[in-house]
């Protein structure tokens, strides 16, 4: 059975190996530099990397916008009458401050 100072070892040469690793990918990305990162996704330019991300965002949000309306438990009417009387059931309502009723002091 291992004890905690041989763990404690073997943690901070991982930790120190890992480091090392990400120093040198840091390295080599920096000397490549990122035309290396557009040509491996076969982009021509910087303005087509937008344009796939843009058209990315667009598409993301019209397939999370029809995926909310089918799945959607309530009508945007009932949905609308269901927050309206929430709100009126709750306007009566009153909290205490979070230091508790006001005027008592704590001593």
């Amino acid at each position: 059975m291992t004890d905690m100072k041989d763990l404690s070892a073997r943690f901070r040469d991982l930790s120190e190996d890992l480091q090392k690793s990400l120093e040198g990918a840091v390295d080599q990305l920096a000397k490549e530099g990122k035309g290396q990162l557009r040509q491996s996704m076969g982009a021509p330019d910087a303005g087509t990397v937008w344009m796939a991300f843009m058209g990315g965002v667009i598409l993301g949000a019209i397939v999370g916008g029809v995926v909310a309306l089918l799945v959607a438990p309530k009508s945007g009417t009932e949905l609308r009458g269901d927050l309206a009387e929430r709100a009126r059931q709750t306007n009566g309502m009153s909290r205490e401050p979070a230091g508790g009723p006001v005027g008592s002091s704590a001593i």
